[in-house]
């Protein structure tokens, strides 16, 4: 990488320049400033050959042997065009501004230290005249300095751009141990530690109650809660099974610092669970006592399988179309029949990301599938090629750009396992959606189909339709045996709808619990559906 030294490698020209304009008329400065440019070691070069030329050129006109209204410096932008910037003459006449000064140092110089137009003044004079520039956004500001002024303001503002950051090349300053230890020091890992009590992830019980593990200063612990009696308390002795995992395993454990485990709490009695050292034991209390128990064998999957909840089967895709596999006997069944490129079932494609992993989600009973068929006909393509050693491969996929005016859209269906080959398939009985949903960018946002929440017996679920721009969202039934679907209410926003998978559909009650923020402050809303 080439090394470009900043402007401070050039202080004696710079102060050459500065002192040779004290010694010209006074004069007027227009100038913006922004401070986020680059500046390497060309761009001085060029910018030092460019303000010689102009300084000539100043004490030409400042001599009279030169038409001021043929010669005005602009120091600006490449894109602005002679009607951003016009020269005023004597007597308020008015010609373009010449930008004879368009060398890319300058470029560089004007993203860092704004447009700079720079013309000799002098009241009484046959030369008077200023330069008027307006940006594309606002008026340029018109300043009137002292002579030591001008100077002071062309090293002070040349020079803060020299030590102001340099993004893309440049001479950053060797990074050190200390550097890494710094940064290091605020990764997840160290910063973790230092919260306590800012998230709970509740188990839920079936009596209604739920536990979670919870961090507190100095340790962990198992806490029960109770929202109907509004009881919190710890969920068994923890000193007790401290006690009883460290006789078992041979290693001490202590209350505050028991393994991540799971746990069981039925008509009184506790039963934790957890993995030490690759082994699994399982502990209770009355009496106290851990003993090894073999682990929980998994059923064999492939890494993109979406297992049912009975853990009997998993889908998976092939060829477009998604697929069945029995995982105690391996067989193989075709789902669906009309899957093709760019019209395929699950497929897992928001553009920006993709995988061959299914976006799907079973029903509680694992007889239903909730998907849809993913069309992407029409949509422009993204192509990347490798740059590795040997010959690069071109990878190119489906990817909606934001101009775009074809998107991908799903087509929703519900797929019965159970169902006869040929009638397997119910589609919805809506319009496709738009790729999007309250959750993500994406409908497969933290590995799950998003907005979409079955009811307990697998009958119906409840799903949402997004718009592309995320600013309207229709909350929706469907009967998953006739594909019938119903309206149930929308939620419109002038900004951007994020529901943060905060939204649960209720079957037992047919509720939906629904998170909003149409006031400006998030709350829970209870819909009857």
């Amino acid at each position: 990488m080439c090394s470009h030294p900043s402007i401070r490698d050039f202080p004696d020209e710079i102060r050459d320049i500065a002192e040779r304009f004290v010694d010209l008329q006074d004069v007027r400065l227009s100038a913006d400033y922004d401070p986020y440019g680059t500046l390497f070691k060309s761009d001085v070069e060029d910018f030092i050959a460019s303000a010689r030329d102009a300084l000539g050129a100043f004490e030409n006109v400042v001599a009279g042997t030169s038409e001021p209204s043929l010669r005005t410096f602009c120091f600006g932008r490449e894109d602005n065009g002679p009607s951003d910037c016009e020269l005023v003459g004597r007597e308020g006449r008015r010609h373009p501004c010449m930008q004879v000064v368009a060398s890319v140092g300058t470029r560089h110089l004007a993203r860092s230290v704004g447009r700079i137009a720079i013309a000799p003044t002098g009241e009484g004079s046959e030369i008077m005249f200023r330069v008027s520039c307006k940006s594309r956004t606002s008026d340029s500001s018109t300043y009137s300095l002292p002579r030591p002024a001008v100077a002071a303001f062309l090293l002070s503002a040349i020079l803060a751009v020299s030590t102001s950051p340099v993004s893309g090349q440049g001479s950053p300053a060797a990074l050190t141990a200390a550097d890494y230890e710094r940064a290091e020091g605020r990764l997840a890992s160290h910063t973790n530690p230092l919260v306590l009590g800012a998230s709970v992830l509740p188990v839920w019980l079936e009596d209604g109650r739920f536990w979670y593990r919870n961090g507190f200063e100095g340790g962990t612990e198992y806490v029960v809660i109770d929202p109907a009696a509004g009881t919190r308390e710890r969920a068994f002795d923890h000193a007790r099974m401290a006690a009883a995992l460290s006789e078992a395993t041979g290693e001490e454990h202590t209350a505050v610092a028991l393994p991540w485990g799971d746990l069981a709490l039925e008509a009184g009695s506790v039963r934790f669970e957890a993995e030490v050292e690759g082994e699994m034991y399982a502990c209770g209390l009355d009496p106290d006592r851990c003993e090894a128990v073999p682990s929980p064998e998994a059923a064999p999957t492939r890494r993109f399988d979406i297992v049912s909840p009975d853990g009997t089967k998993a889908a998976f895709i092939r060829d477009h179309n998604l697929w069945l596999r029995d995982l105690d006997t391996g067989e193989e069944t075709r789902l669906t029949e009309d899957g093709v490129e760019d019209f395929g079932y699950a497929t897992n494609n928001a553009g920006w990301v993709k995988s061959d992993r299914p976006v799907l989600k079973w029903s509680p009973d694992s007889r239903r599938i909730a998907t849809f068929q993913h069309d992407a006909r029409g949509v422009g393509m993204m192509y990347m090629v490798t740059t590795e050693i040997g010959h690069p491969e071109l990878e190119a996929w489906r990817y909606p750009l934001p101009e775009d005016s074809v998107i991908f859209r799903i087509h929703r269906v519900v797929i019965d396992t159970d169902a006869p080959a040929g009638s397997r398939v119910v589609r919805l009985n809506v319009p496709p959606d738009q790729h999007r949903s309250t959750v993500c960018d994406h409908v497969a946002c933290g590995g799950t189909f998003s907005d979409v929440e079955w009811s307990a017996d697998g009958s119906r679920f409840v799903f949402v339709s997004s718009s592309r721009d995320h600013k309207r969202a229709q909350v929706r039934i469907a009967d998953a045996g006739t594909g019938e679907v119903r309206d149930l209410f929308e939620e419109v926003v002038e900004t951007f709808f994020e529901s943060h998978a905060n939204w649960r559909y209720l079957s037992e009650s047919d509720e939906i619990l629904w998170y909003s923020q149409r006031d400006d402050w998030g709350h829970l809303y209870l819909y009857d559906a």
